[in-house]
């Protein structure tokens, strides 16, 4: 699913700026995955631009606006993000914890290291939030077995329960960038990983109780979901 995965990269050196990105780029394009990645010299800059971020990487000590102060606001926007703390000093460990992010690097940053926090954050067990049954719930996201549109809304099928929510698919789409959502139908995300059975014109999804929901894939979308799916099978299931 071409779902942007949203980026922030915040450090006052520049150098340090552009070869971090340099690393994204090459990790997120090996995986496959879309990603929109924003570059701020400060953390006054970063937190003045009202947009909501997957993942961050903040410096620490920025004028103005530290980056562990942009942690915070950042938190306040997406409290799922995932945030990497990049720093030269490890006297800030402690109120990195207190921020409760997700990595700590020591510059210079080793590529390495960088892309094992990577793995860790894909694969990651991450919760949305989100309004279903007239409620702001926290969704495991592996739990999320499909969405659907239905009357101008969308009904959300985890592995325990169905909720309806107010949602717009639209929703659904930016915030579900694992590679394992894809859409088989314009109507329709399913979580590759319930796939029971795959034919020419649909998929079974099979979860909770040996419930099983047949949803049929378009014509102009089965090529797509198809190649996407098998790529997904061929990258380990992750």
């Amino acid at each position: 699913m071409n779902t942007l995965l949203k980026i922030a990269v915040c450090d006052d050196n520049a150098i340090l700026r552009t070869h971090l990105k340099e690393d994204l780029d090459a990790y997120f394009c090996h995986a496959k995955i879309p990603v929109e990645i924003s570059l701020f010299d400060s953390g006054e800059a970063l937190t003045a631009v009202p947009k909501v971020y997957h993942m961050a990487f903040l410096d620490v000590e920025m004028k103005n606006v530290s980056g562990l102060t942009a942690g915070y606001w950042l938190k306040e926007r997406n409290p799922d993000i995932f945030l990497f703390i990049v720093t030269a000093y490890e006297r800030y460990l402690d109120d990195a914890f207190d921020l409760h992010v997700f990595r700590y690097l020591c510059k210079p940053v080793e590529k390495a290291r960088l892309y094992r926090g990577l793995d860790a954050a894909l694969t990651r067990n991450r919760r949305l939030t989100c309004t279903a049954a007239g409620q702001l719930r926290q969704i495991f996201v592996r739990d999320i077995v499909c969405v659907y549109s239905e009357h101008g809304k969308t009904v959300l099928v985890t592995k325990g329960e169905s909720y309806r929510t107010p949602h717009l698919l639209s929703f659904w789409k930016e915030n579900l960038y694992e590679p394992y959502f894809a859409q088989p139908h314009n109507s329709y995300i399913v979580n590759f990983n319930y796939i029971s059975l795959f034919e020419k014109d649909a998929v079974t999804l099979l979860y909770g109780q040996q419930q099983e929901l047949k949803i049929y894939i378009s014509q102009r979308k089965y090529y797509p979901f198809k190649h996407d799916f098998f790529q997904w099978m061929e990258s380990g299931r992750v």
